[in-house]
């Protein structure tokens, strides 16, 4: 059923899907919410409430009545434009400090996100009650007032959390911690195959051997790798008896022509799996996060090399990000590698992957600190040190490989700084 909502989703134009995605969701839904409010409490018989309580209402003031809801509608107009002000400087101060790619993470902060949405709601609400009037008798003001009221107060007690949150997410040390946390979640969830699919515990080189004389697919369009719908590739290989080795990863860019993935049992008049292979990578025109850890883990690098650039010369944030990095690498190497041979419910080995290991994650998030922490020789021992921590806990003779080349790297920087 999943798998089904995920490839609706993906004939809808990726354009159209961005209006609705990250910080408009929980606004609109709760704008909504407002207009639904106001209307049932407009087209609301007397009978439901009873005379008692119609009366009652009756004797509100309706002058009084409008001006407070006047005076609540104009209130949120402020609110929502200060929200707005609030978030920008934040976000401003955020990617100056860190880098762009956070922004994504400021936006899903769900305080700022509520917050903007009760404020809308109670502005649309208040709104629409004051426009409809008393026509339909006073009493409906009247009742209008206790809700209106409510979203008020409840909005008030946003704005404390919101501006806690704000003064947190300005913070450099608060986001580093955030990256990592998602970092460790994303780690989780690459060591386990992907939905549908089953790991094969086979021999690896023995079926990748097999794709050395294979036919390779080839890009048609330009574009970043986003998610990979590893399940319906396996469907498609197994109704036409196929075994594909990917050549990709989530977060790629792709040039045209560029190869993709190797086929074997692919016969010359069956017909050509370049389309559905496409499909399968869903291609965007931007770097979109994932479950797969990598948007994470570019994140730190990028914010540890703008906190060494020379504009800033942070290298406590630097090394905060290397801690973080480090602490996801180490549950990567302390369990069994991500599955990489992926079969279908038949149990049959249909897809290879790349791997997805520690070794990948030191070259593109690591390596890159190293260079611009040539002139510092904290964030130099720091990445030592926790290279070291690193080779006790992995028994896997590949990563351990790869963390000696990088400690041989360190030295070099040492050795280069010194000179």
């Amino acid at each position: 059923m999943y798998r089904h909502i995920r490839l609706l989703l993906r004939i809808v134009p990726s354009r159209i899907l961005r209006l609705f995605e990250g910080f408009w969701v929980t606004p609109l839904a709760l704008s909504l919410v407002g207009v639904a409010l106001a209307i049932m409490v407009e087209l609301l018989p007397g009978e439901v409430i009873g005379k008692f309580w119609i009366n009652y209402f009756n004797a509100i003031d309706v002058d009084g009545t409008k001006s407070a809801l006047a005076v609540i509608a104009t209130s949120m107009v402020s609110l929502v434009t200060l929200v707005f002000s609030l978030t920008f400087v934040a976000l401003s101060i955020t990617a100056q400090q860190l880098s762009p790619r956070i922004l994504d993470f400021v936006l899903r902060e769900r305080s700022t996100q509520v917050l903007l949405g009760l404020a809308l709601t109670t502005l649309l609400y208040a709104s629409i009650v004051l426009s409809m009037g008393d026509v339909r008798g006073a009493w409906r003001l009247g009742m209008a007032m206790p809700p209106a009221l409510l979203l008020a107060i409840v909005t008030l007690i946003m704005v404390v959390m919101f501006a806690h949150n704000m003064t947190q997410i300005m913070r450099a040390d608060e986001m580093v911690a955030r990256l990592g946390r998602q970092l460790l979640a994303d780690i989780q969830t690459i060591l386990m195959p992907p939905d549908g699919c089953i790991a094969v515990m086979g021999d690896r080189e023995a079926f990748e051997d097999s794709f050395a004389e294979a036919p390779t697919i080839a890009a048609i369009e330009a574009g970043y790798v986003g998610s990979i719908d590893y399940e319906g590739l396996i469907e498609f290989a197994a109704k036409r008896d196929l075994q594909f080795a990917l050549d990709v990863r989530e977060s790629d860019f792709l040039l045209p022509g560029v190869p993709i993935a190797r086929v074997v049992g692919l016969h010359p008049e069956a017909d050509d799996p370049t389309a559905p292979i496409q499909r399968a990578l869903n291609l965007t025109d931007r770097r979109e996060s994932s479950d797969t850890a990598s948007y994470e883990a570019a994140a730190l690098c990028e914010a540890a090399l703008r906190a060494l650039s020379p504009g800033i010369n942070d290298p406590a944030t630097a090394i905060a990000c290397l801690n973080r990095l480090f602490e996801g690498l180490s549950v990567l190497v302390a369990a069994d590698p991500p599955p990489q041979l992926l079969a279908g419910s038949d149990g049959v080995a249909r897809l290879l992957r790349p791997p997805r290991d520690a070794p990948e994650f030191l070259a593109y998030a690591v390596v890159p600190i190293i260079e611009a922490a040539r002139r510092d020789t904290r964030t130099l021992e720091r990445i030592r040190t926790l290279a070291h921590q690193l080779d006790r806990i992995t028994m896997r003779p590949r990563s351990r490989a790869a963390i000696a080349d990088l400690l041989r790297q360190v030295d070099k920087a040492r050795s280069d700084s010194a000179a």
